[in-house]
């Protein structure tokens, strides 16, 4: 899995990783863009994880896409 966020268009594409080894307990603040894209190595599919805080709390959008996600149960 490739991980991506918009810091990756300065500083490049982080080397291939384990969907287990992300740490999805990260704080919001951590990305100010609120935008993480976790692509498969093969780049045939993506998970758009969209983030932001707001007065009313944390609010969290997944957009799944390619052909591989429909197999996978959430």
């Amino acid at each position: 899995m490739y991980l991506w966020t918009p810091a990756t268009n300065i500083c490049g594409l982080l080397p291939p990783l384990p969907l287990r080894e992300v740490n999805f307990d990260f704080p919001f603040n951590l990305n100010p863009e609120g935008i993480l894209t976790v692509l498969t190595s093969d780049l045939q599919d993506s998970l758009i994880l969209d983030y932001s805080e707001t007065e009313e709390g944390a609010r969290l959008e997944i957009e799944a896409a390619g052909p591989h996600w429909s197999t996978v149960e959430f």
